[in-house]
């Protein structure tokens, strides 16, 4: 949209503010009540939000050492099943082959026997064994590579629980090879059964099960994971090092769920600013999320996607005590009850400004001194009337700070005495470029990235007098800006 305004109006504008000035400064609440539509202001939930409750599943404990056999692989691996068990499988050279998402059923005989079973891997995979028994019998859970040069079994981990009864858990990231894995029994006799299960989708983020091996995420970045079995829970964390506006989001077509964890860190908290957009407030300090199936579905090939998104910083300041945000354009905006104090995404409001330029030529001379003199205390307009914008800039052609096109911050400022100044002269025949007015108020788009002036809107010299030449500058209110009271 261009803006093109008559010098009227801004006389018009500056006189509204010079009444609003009239005995003291008029804070943001008075301003409210003055219009016909006041600001709404909502209320971020000053209840610190409880992190969901869930069930981890400790693997890879060895509470006991393995103390067997070394093995030397001399057979060929059999590619048997429990139902057609042609030879017994208490021998790695008769191991039973499994494959993803197997499960299978054996039994414990003899003390200190061990059932062996074996799968291939041709690249990098999450392979995870979970063994369960009856109450008779402890059995562990060990884990082999196979050298395939010497041909003998390397143990690499396993979990061994102690207990009659207690289920086994192994999980690992593995890379390419053929490996063993042995149910042994401890002590006691009876059956077991064990499901077996490998992936290959989200091997760079696993493993990741717990809050303690939780994946470090970054902002805005999308991280695809699958599930892949019924134990599967796949745990994220970031830290944010000042107050901060995010969301998070996933997309599933099975139906996972991306549920807020737990945090670390003394200054950790975090509060609800939207329920419906999946808003927070996040004070400093580290944050965890999972990912799970809530509804018993896994797959090793469908996958999820999670994103952080970063809304924006905050400054942290104790002064300011009013928050606005527009999570569509991306930025917090941040300003005390008066608006003197003014944040954008965590950065200092600059509404300075300095143009100057001397031209002469036999025609006549021209001379410009457009400025805004931040040494006169202003204030943000926070009454509806004129009240901070969430908009895109395209672009202008007299810009304060040239930048490309992205979302900016709109704001009027009025001050004590007159700030602002269009000093122009122009004699001969640029007479015409003539203007001499100081103002009390302006209208500027603020950079969201770095708090600095990008344009003036409103009165602009270029834009809205332009006795000579094409100027303009281009913006559309694309965003919303949502107040709360901070």
């Amino acid at each position: 949209m261009m803006r093109k305004k008559l010098l009227s109006r801004v006389l018009s504008l500056v006189l509204a503010f010079s009444v609003l000035n009239m005995g003291a400064i008029a804070n943001a609440e008075s301003l409210s009540e003055d219009t016909e539509n006041p600001i709404e202001i909502a209320e971020i939930s000053s209840d610190e939000m409880e992190a969901e409750v869930i069930a981890e599943m400790a693997a890879n404990v060895m509470e006991r050492s393995y103390v067997g056999e070394s093995y030397t692989y001399t057979e060929g691996v059999s590619a048997y099943s429990d139902s057609e068990e042609s030879t017994s499988n208490t021998d790695p050279n008769y191991a039973y082959m499994v494959t993803n998402d197997t499960v299978m059923q054996g039994a414990i005989g003899a003390a200190n026997e061990m059932r062996w079973y074996a799968f291939s891997i041709s690249e990098e995979s999450k392979i995870s064994i979970v063994l369960q028994m009856v109450e008779t019998l402890d059995a562990d859970l060990y884990l082999f590579q196979l050298n395939e040069e010497t041909y003998g079994l390397e143990l690499i981990g396993g979990s061994a629980n102690a207990g009659a009864g207690v289920s086994e858990y192994f999980n690992d990231v593995m890379d390419a090879g053929i490996y063993f894995f042995a149910i042994s029994g401890y002590e006691g006799t009876g059956q077991f059964a064990f499901a077996y299960y490998q992936s290959t989708a989200d091997v760079a983020s696993e493993i990741n099960d717990t809050m303690a091996t939780a994946t470090t995420v970054s902002f805005s970045s999308n991280v695809i994971g699958v599930i892949d079995s019924p134990y599967d829970i796949d745990y994220y964390k970031f830290t944010v090092a000042t107050p901060t506006i995010i969301q998070y989001s996933i997309s599933s077509s099975n139906g996972y769920s991306l549920l807020y964890a737990g945090k670390s860190g003394s200054s950790s908290a975090i509060y609800t600013v939207n329920s419906s957009t999946k808003s927070y407030k996040l004070m400093p300090g580290t944050y965890y999320f999972a990912v799970l199936s809530e509804n018993g579905s896994y797959s090793a090939t469908s996958t999820y996607t999670v994103n952080f998104k970063k809304v924006g910083a905050m400054s942290g300041d104790s002064l300011v005590t009013l928050v606005g945000i527009s999570e569509d354009a991306g930025f917090v905006y941040e300003t005390n009850s008066i608006g003197s104090i003014n944040y954008v995404n965590g950065n200092p409001v600059d509404i300075s400004y300095s143009y100057k330029e001397n031209l002469s030529n036999s025609a006549g001379a021209q001379t410009y001194d457009i400025s805004i003199d931040t040494n006169v205390r202003v204030y943000a307009v926070l009454s509806d009337l004129y009240e901070p914008v969430a908009v895109h800039y395209f672009g202008s052609t007299k810009p304060a700070m040239s930048v490309g096109s992205r979302p900016a911050l709109m704001l009027t400022f009025y001050g004590e005495k007159d700030f602002y100044h269009i000093n122009c002269t122009g004699t001969g025949a640029y007479k015409m470029n003539t203007l001499w007015e100081d103002f009390s108020a302006v209208t500027v788009l603020i950079d969201p990235s770095t708090g600095k002036l990008i344009d003036i809107v409103e009165f602009n010299y270029y834009y809205d007098f332009a006795p000579v030449g094409t100027n303009f500058i281009t913006y559309t209110n694309s965003y919303k800006l949502d107040y709360y009271n901070n």
